[in-house]
């Protein structure tokens, strides 16, 4: 939220990013490249940016308004890559959505509707904190808090991943470790046994 305007942000699924903006536009950027990170324009609202580093590609497909990309070609890598989404002209508003891909992952067709996308993830998350321990009313806050962390940190199988995990952190641990996995499981053993167990595995 800023004078200008607001921007609503709902991750819907993993690796999916939806973000309903009003008055004000969003510019991401992309600085730190290396070699082999670059842009491409895949369709008329759709770019595709390149990062070699964490062996990923990213979609950014504006759904509402309009996107326009700056990243200069210098033949091995962009400098930069800067995205801007900006407001349909009549509505004052936009819609847009990031998506991470693997290799070779084709891009999908999105839900318009970002209230529809945000009233499905609260209903998850609400059936996700109902499984979580209870704790006192005076706590009520932290628990909410502790399970979105929990709820929120979880990654797919990939790799040598096997299972549905949860990370530490997204922000500053994202591995794994078992006395981490542990503590999770503690959370998870009373309303989610199998998912508890899972971290274990």
């Amino acid at each position: 939220k800023s004078e200008a305007g607001t921007a609503d942000i709902c991750m819907p699924c993993p690796g999916v990013v939806s973000i309903h903006g009003a008055v004000a536009g969003l510019r991401l950027t992309f600085t730190k490249t290396g070699p082999y990170d670059f842009a491409f324009r895949e369709s008329q609202n759709r770019w595709r940016v390149n990062v070699r580093s964490m062996m990923s590609q990213f979609a950014l497909t504006a759904l509402k308004g309009k996107i326009s990309v700056d990243a200069p070609w210098r033949g091995l890598n962009c400098d930069y890559t800067i995205a801007d989404f900006t407001p349909d002209a009549d509505s004052k508003s936009f819609d847009c959505v990031i998506e991470e891909l693997g290799a070779g992952d084709a891009t999908r067709d999105y839900p318009a509707d970002f209230e529809k996308c945000r009233a499905a993830a609260e209903a998850e998350f609400g059936e996700w904190l109902g499984k979580m321990p209870s704790a006192p009313d005076e706590y009520s806050q932290s628990r909410e808090l502790a399970s979105y962390v929990v709820w929120s940190s979880f990654v797919s199988p990939l790799g040598c991943i096997t299972r549905n995990a949860s990370l530490s952190s997204k922000k500053d641990m994202t591995r794994f470790w078992n006395w981490d996995a542990c503590i999770n499981a503690m959370c998870l053993v009373y309303g989610i046994p199998e998912l508890a167990w899972d971290q274990f595995m």
